[in-house]
């Protein structure tokens, strides 16, 4: 990557990778995080921290290098690679939410078919509804896992908007419109929100259901409501 981006980094330049916590109950995440280290084991150290040269990684004056007719060549080549990441980022985005949205499907439906209509704990049994709990908490965490990954992938977004060209400061905008950070709220499923009885008449979607495919029209503005 260092030929291809035509520099070296620069020590403790490039940036980590972290999820951060979006629940309490998020077994990860924070600076606290402690580094896998096991005697006896040969583990890489802190192997699952370490940063990938990548342009959003690169410190920002890398990525906003001043053209000048000296420099020409290895700016644009540095545009290219934001250019080239910023896609990378929009498909990686776009499965984590699509990915979401079937959990948080399956999260809703364990509610309503296994535990708020099981008739509770005397017709169902303590044990099924046991598993039914299980599996909504694994659900749950998986829901929660993937908004991580969507959001470390926004803050990669964000940090290729130093962009010193006009085209890429305007794509890395509308992206930025486009995939926003996703909150503890527009993650949470329960009976109250995610029913199909009509028990939560004031619940609306959140936004990332409201997504169109990008380059169609959105008349509604879909993808700007609740900014």
């Amino acid at each position: 990557m260092t030929k291809v981006l035509g520099s070296q980094p620069s020590d403790g330049e490039l940036m980590e990778v972290r999820l951060r916590a979006l629940l309490a109950a998020d077994e990860w995440g924070g600076d606290s995080e402690p580094r896998h280290s096991r005697p006896g084991l040969n583990l890489r150290q802190a192997a699952e921290f370490r940063p990938v040269d990548l342009p959003s990684s690169r410190g920002p004056g890398w990525r906003s290098l001043i053209v000048t007719p000296e420099n020409a060549q290895q700016a644009k080549v540095r545009t290219r690679a934001m250019h080239i990441e910023r896609k990378v980022l929009a498909a990686r985005m776009d499965e984590e939410l699509a990915t979401m949205r079937i959990r948080i499907v399956d999260q809703a439906n364990t509610y309503l078919r296994h535990i708020r209509s099981g008739g509770g704990n005397e017709r169902r049994g303590y044990h099924l509804g046991n598993i039914a709990q299980g599996e909504v908490q694994n659900q749950s965490r998986a829901v929660r896992l993937h908004a991580q990954i969507y959001n470390m992938c926004v803050d990669r977004l964000r940090k290729l908007a130093s962009d010193v060209t006009e085209a890429g400061r305007v794509e890395s905008q509308e992206m930025i419109r486009r995939y926003r950070v996703l909150k503890a709220e527009d993650i949470r499923c329960t009976t109250a929100t995610y029913s199909t009885r009509g028990t939560s008449p004031k619940f609306s979607l959140p936004w990332f259901w409201r997504m169109v495919p990008e380059g169609l029209d959105d008349p509604e503005n879909a993808s700007e409501k609740d900014q």
